[in-house]
């Protein structure tokens, strides 16, 4: 900063100087000289620093520098990485005029202009997505790069140097291999398996039972082969429930046990499987080869060798019933029988999973069970290497990945706060692998580098069906390369290989998402990850094969999931005598840490989760299966069934410390508020109980608040759902026996995921990875991203199509992130897949304009609303969308023909599902079985019927369907019918997210308010008002009078109705995009003030920075404030009577002439803070 000269002439001169009296009297005229210079001189050092303070006050600077959206990022792949940099300045109408971006290799070459880039100025205000056009960068380098701006005054400022680190690129893995165990972990709460033994009766005995599924003797499942002293010797299966004994079938076998074999060895195979939601268990017996068909009178004709256990037949939930557990023998008294060759298998990568150690077992029974574990007895692997680092090291990289997710530690240490990496993508297509700068970890000597594996999403069960239970495969594996240059320049590289050690036996003996994890803290290996360690006694690591060539392995897109967030437990209760429940106050995703626990070597403690507990108050109309005695009796226990075939149960067996000891799970994740613990024998402080709160988007920058507690706790609510569900995919739920990348959901939150942080469009990115991955060969999508179906190879295009309104996440998730980020990258990443699935549905249309009526439509809507009018409409939508991204990629072809299209189908759709009164109709389709008679009164086959549903006008209005003759009617429709339910909505997953948007850009922002501001069921204050942390599933998941809902879809951490946030934001707030500049480049602001709320205001971060926006009410007017960030402009739309209403109180400089029309003022702002007053 150049200052005015007389300040530096004043600063050099060696003359002192004197404050001088007021009076000039009695003073020589030389010193009256010197105090009038004096004076002027105050004047002038005044007005300076008057001056000084100003400019420092309207100081502009550059901030958030930016490479792949990310600070600072180790392991970027991309050959030309995006830059992209914010300007903060007070001053109003700051902008940028031009740039230089600088790349160099380090700070002093960057300094010195030694560059390996330069861009050279470029007259342009772009400060996202500037692209870097240099040399070919190099692997495993970090590279320094700063900018220099040019304001819109032509000054110049100049940023502070950041980096970014590439990752391997082109340098490859080094010859790292894929190392891991051969052995395998068997839980015992798997329920897709086979049982083959052999058993033999001597002669004089008669009975031979083996069990399985045994807990105790009071349930299990026992199967038998009774000679009846050979007359029509039997096979017969039964099991018990909580101590009631049933026969399932009894069946004859004298064709496959004869008077000469019936004393020999006979072969038994029992596969178990288990239907959706592990209601049931199904069994088929073959015995020497031959399947059992049941008797013809059980109740499955349709497979007669399919049989099925219904333990609980009245609808209550199972949890831990019909699942692997113990097996053994229950001989009945002075029977003797030999069981020999017990294994345990699975089929879908052909393993044995266990093999019985006791070649022949001679059992003579007293009647009683005699069980053993066949589990436990493999842990999830340890692998190690011990290394010499002889030179002083400069720095040091790892670079790992792994099929499943691993922990992985150099000389005790984890290397990150990193969970669950490399996260979940389509192993058959692409695998990630993650970057970090280990240089503070290793030292000069012997250093020792640890990795444990677990289950993750490769293997172990991940979704509902058990059939699709280790959908990548059962066995996990790491592939690791430690760089490490030392001062001299030379490196030294150490990768994977069979030098390695594994061990087998560690602590972690059972491990997975669903189920949970078993911790066995006397298997515990000290210091097994230093360098010291005697690993003489661990076998050598095994080899797997490498991935197909078709996989790619990547360097991790986005961030990964972290721990930003940790909650202590504010109460806990005992409602069972030594079960103790500790409640977080807020229903969380992640993982418990439980501390300072006391007890003896073996103790178990015994951690189950829960989203709710069964309430004090008792509902007074339980929904079925619930009765009011069920309520009382479990009244203050965790509710676990809405979770499923999900058990989430972790056991901590105590290594017995005297000092205590405390336990965090390692490869297991959970939704809950609750924790239950048992084996304790007391109650643990409130602090000792903690939760970890896990995601993948980084720390929030969005705010919202309003007068209005209930509607403050929603926007809370919509957060944590965020955070609960964005686990590396956007999962559906987080807690029950699902958390698939359900596209459906995904797409109706789209946009108010965006606002959360600025991470949400890299999160957004490596899901479309996996839509990519797994799309179908005739362009369609799939239900949900990763797919998960049946192993090897998961689902084919031709066994499950996509629903509309779900597949369109194809190309609603990329226009949102657009549109939000102002990312083109991810549109043209993306184009090629969005093509293909515009002639998918092109194709499906048959030469039409109308989409069949085939998926599911408007998910628990509480008003069926016909599933081919919201097809179309969402067929329209898309079109719209690909005309806007196609011209904005230069695709003029194109954009045309989608233009065309979009005009097609909405001409199509107002004939068919419009009529004159704007009422939305739907051709009749008869639902009659063949030789019913037809009933006059119905209507003709084709005929337009009603269907008026919130919904069919909702969707369409989005997509701007209605002509224009009718749109107005439409509206009213829509209206009339939200008054005839009482202001309340009857939407489901894709009607709700646009209600209140078309209802305020149709001009009733007073319907908009009514309905949001609503706590009547059904709305989005009614689950705040019984009580919600996050947002619900169902509309009336739990009810103060009814209790839990149907628990078979119950989720209370389901994120789709939070899409509301997009209307509390670009309409309440009035922060909205301009689709023509996006990223907020150009802001629309246009308040909605309305509603019984005194005020309202919140914001977010944008590209550019932090837009805010906030209104309160006052008695004879409204005060609008608004912050726009640097390098933006916006045109503010205000409700008032006219320009005289309006005031502009601050930033009146940056303000353009005001303009006035139909209750609207309308004005250009430059970049700034503004506050204006418009009166009633």
């Amino acid at each position: 900063m150049r200052l005015p000269f007389f300040f530096t002439r004043c600063k050099k001169s060696e003359k002192k100087m004197y404050i001088c009296e007021d009076s000039d009297e009695d003073k020589e005229p030389n010193q009256k000289l010197n105090t009038d210079f004096m004076k002027k001189l105050e004047r002038l050092m005044f007005v300076l620093a008057l001056w000084m303070s100003t400019t420092a006050l309207a100081a502009t600077t550059l901030t958030n520098l930016r490479t792949e959206s990310l600070k600072t990022p180790i392991g970027i792949d991309e050959l030309q990485p995006l830059f992209s940099w914010q300007m903060a300045s007070n001053q109003i109408g700051a902008a940028q005029s031009a740039y230089r971006v600088m790349v160099a290799l380090d700070t002093t070459k960057l300094e010195a202009g030694d560059l390996v880039y330069d861009s050279g100025r470029i007259r342009s205000d772009e400060s996202i997505g500037v692209p870097y056009h240099g040399k070919a960068l190099k692997g495993s380098t970090r590279y320094f790069w700063k900018v220099q701006v040019w304001d819109q005054q032509g000054q110049l400022i100049e940023s502070e140097p950041t980096w970014f680190e590439t990752g391997l690129m082109g340098i490859g893995w080094n010859k790292a291999e894929w190392i891991g165990s051969s052995e395998l972990i068997l839980s015992k709460y798997r329920t897709f398996f086979f049982i083959d033994f052999d058993v033999q009766i001597p002669e004089g005995n008669n009975r031979a039972v083996f069990v399985y599924s045994a807990q105790n003797d009071k349930n299990h499942i026992s199967t038998e082969l009774n000679l009846n002293g050979g007359n029509q010797p039997q096979f017969i299966i039964r099991y018990c429930v909580d101590g009631d004994l049933r026969e399932l079938a009894k069946i004859d076998v004298s064709n496959v046990v004869t008077a000469k074999n019936m004393h020999k060895p006979h072969k038994v195979h029992i596969n178990v499987t288990t239907p959706g939601y592990h209601l049931k268990s199904n069994i088929e017996v073959t015995l020497d080869g031959v399947r059992l068909a049941k008797p013809a009178t059980s109740s499955r004709a349709a497979n007669p060798y399919l049989m099925e256990i219904t333990p609980y037949p009245n609808g209550e939930r199972v949890h831990d019933w019909a699942r692997l557990h113990s097996i053994g023998f229950m001989q009945p008294k002075g029977e003797k029988a030999f069981f020999s060759n017990i294994t345990i298998s699975e089929k879908n990568w052909n393993s044995t999973l266990y093999k019985d150690p006791t070649e022949r077992h001679e059992v003579t029974g007293n009647g009683k069970l005699q069980i053993w574990e066949p589990y436990g007895h493999v842990s999830a692997p340890m692998l190690r290497k011990s290394v010499e680092v002889r030179k002083p090291i400069k720095e040091a990289r790892l670079y790992v990945t792994a099929r499943g997710i691993y922990e992985f530690y150099i000389n005790g240490q984890r290397v990150s706060n990193d969970y669950h990496n490399p996260g979940w993508t389509d192993y058959r297509y692409r695998i990630m692998y993650n970057s970090y700068d280990v240089t503070p970890m290793l030292k000069q000597g012997r250093n020792g580098f640890g990795a444990m594996l677990g289950s993750g999403w490769f293997s172990d069960l991940n979704i509902f069906t058990s059939r699709y239970v280790d959908p990548y495969g059962i066995r996990q594996s790491l592939m690791a390369k430690i760089l490490i240059t030392f001062e001299d320049g030379t490196t030294q590289t150490v990768v994977t290989d069979r030098s390695w050690k594994r061990y087998d036996h560690g602590p972690v003996v059972r491990n997975g998402f669903q189920f949970g994890e078993d911790y066995d803290a006397r298997k515990e290996v000290d210091n097994w990850t230093m360098g010291d360690f005697d690993d003489s006694q661990w076998e050598n690591a095994v080899i797997f094969d490498r991935p197909a060539p078709t996989v790619e392995i990547q360097a991790y897109v986005g961030l990964p999931m972290r721990n930003h967030i940790t909650l202590k437990a504010i109460s806990v209760s005992e409602p069972v005598k030594g079960t103790y429940v500790y409640d977080l106050g807020q229903n969380i995703v992640g993982v418990p840490r439980i501390e300072g626990m006391k007890g003896k070597s073996g103790q178990v403690i015994n951690l189950r989760f829960g989203e709710m507990i069964y309430p004090e108050v008792i509902p007074s109309a339980p929904i079925e299966p619930y009765t009011v005695d069920t309520y009382k009796q479990m009244k203050g226990q965790v509710y676990v069934e809405n979770y499923r075939g999900a058990l989430s149960i972790d056991n901590y067996i105590m290594r017995g410390k005297a000092e205590g000891e405390s336990y965090q799970p390692l490869f297991t994740c959970h939704g809950f508020r609750y924790i239950s613990i048992t084996g304790l024998e007391a109650p643990l402080p409130l602090d000792q109980v903690k939760g970890l709160v896990l995601e993948s988007i980084g720390e929030t920058t969005s705010s919202y608040e309003c007068s209005n507690e209930h509607i403050n706790r929603l926007f809370h609510n919509i957060q944590w759902g965020q955070r609960g569900n964005f686990q590396t995919v956007p999962t559906d739920c987080p807690q029950r026996d699902e958390r698939q990348g359900w596209t459906g959901d995904a797409q109706v939150f789209a946009r108010t995921a965006t606002y959360f942080s600025p991470w949400v469009g890299q999160f957004y990115n490596r899901w479309l990875y996996s839509m990519r991955d797994n799309q179908h060969v005739d362009g369609s999508y799939f239900n949900y991203h990763p797919v998960t179906g049946n192993p090897p190879y998961g689902y084919s295009p031709e066994s499950a199509p996509g629903w509309m309104g779900w597949m369109e996440a194809g190309i609603i998730v990329p226009w949102q992130v657009y549109q939000q980020y102002g990312d083109v990258k991810i549109l043209k990443q993306h184009y090629e897949s969005m093509v293909r699935y515009m002639n998918y549905l092109e194709n499906r249309a048959n030469g039409g304009y109308l989409q069949n009526a085939s998926g599911i439509g408007d998910h628990l809507a509480i008003e069926r609303t016909d599933i081919g009018l919201t097809n179309t409409a969402y067929y329209a939508y898309d079109a719209y969308m690909m005309s806007k991204i196609a011209e904005r990629l230069g695709h003029t072809h194109d954009q045309r023909k989608y233009e065309q299209l979009y005009q097609h189908i909405k001409k199509a759709f107002n004939e068919t599902y419009v009529n004159e009164d704007g009422i939305t109709v739907a051709p009749y389709v008869p639902m009659r079985f063949p030789g019913m008679p037809e009933n006059p009164n119905t209507p003709k086959a084709g005929e337009p019927v009603p269907v008026n549903t919130q919904t069919s006008y909702v969707v369409p209005l989005q997509a701007d369907l209605f002509d224009e003759k009718v749109k107005a009617k439409a509206v009213a429709n829509l209206v009339k019918n939200i008054e005839e339910h009482g202001n309340t909505l009857t939407t489901g997953f894709i009607g709700t997210p646009y209600l209140n948007l078309v209802l305020s850009e149709n001009g009733r922002d007073d319907v908009a308010y009514t309905l949001f501001e609503q706590e009547q069921y059904p709305s989005w204050l009614y689950s705040v008002l019984q009580g919600a942390t996050t947002m619900w599933e169902r509309w009336n998941s739990y009810t103060i009078e009814n209790g839990f809902g149907p628990v078979d879809m119950n989720s209370f951490n389901h994120y789709a109705y939070g899409a509301i946030g997009e209307w509390m934001y670009s309409h309440l707030l009035g922060i909205q995009r301009d689709v023509d500049r996006p990223g907020y480049k150009h802001i629309i602001l246009q308040p909605k003030v309305g509603g019984k709320m005194r005020f309202a205001k919140g914001g977010f971060e944008s590209p550019y920075g932090e837009i805010k926006s906030g209104w309160e009410k006052t008695s004879k007017s409204y005060i609008y404030r608004v912050t726009i960030p640097a390098n933006t402009t916006a045109s503010l739309n205000l409700q008032a009577d006219g320009i005289k209403k309006v005031a502009v109180l601050k930033g009146q400089e940056g303000v353009g002439p005001f303009r006035s029309l139909k209750g609207k003022v309308m004005a250009e702002l430059k970049s700034g803070s503004y506050e204006f007053e418009v009166k009633y």
